[in-house]
């Protein structure tokens, strides 16, 4: 008989404990890790907090900094896993007044893998340098492609208007 009311409280244990919203709770922990990622800066950084924010929201933190061997800074940065979705290829952080801030340049980037490299600029004028750099680029290119397009169709249309005159 008391084998069979072990039984039964174990059951019972598993199965209300097994099934409580806290369980389910856990498993939302789990898909929200937070994410490693390498900021790359070309000089020592300049930080007085370990903590990461974007518009004014904290959203990670610095694990550790090395040198490399092209002596650049590596930054190891831990993304809570709520904001995962901001790591994209358009990705970029700085120094602002002691403080890693997040932020991006360029068009719509895509999701980038953990443990990805991301750039990192030692302040606000250097990164906005690099932004302007980035703009000024991705104009140049639109140009040259619309600017070709739109001398093709004018050659075409140029020959069609000869075409007809010696008509």
């Amino acid at each position: 008989m008391k084998l069979k009311q072990s039984i039964s409280v174990i059951f019972f244990f598993l199965l209300f404990f097994g099934c409580s919203p806290e369980h389910e709770d856990k498993k939302v922990l789990i898909y929200n890790k937070d994410k490693v990622f390498y900021v790359i800066f070309n000089d020592k950084l300049e930080i007085t907090t370990n903590d990461i924010y974007s518009n004014g929201f904290r959203i990670g933190e610095i694990l550790s900094q090395e040198l490399d061997d092209n002596n650049d800074v590596v930054t190891k940065i831990s993304i809570n896993g709520d904001y995962k979705k901001l790591m994209k290829s358009n990705t970029i952080f700085y120094v602002s007044d002691g403080v890693l801030e997040y932020d991006t340049v360029g068009d719509e980037g895509k999701l980038i893998k953990e443990g990805s490299k991301l750039l990192g600029f030692n302040g606000k004028s250097s990164m906005y340098l690099y932004k302007a750099r980035n703009k000024s680029e991705q104009l140049f290119e639109k140009v040259k492609t619309e600017g070709g397009e739109f001398f093709e169709k004018a050659k075409s249309k140029a020959e069609d208007i000869y075409e007809k005159a010696t008509k």
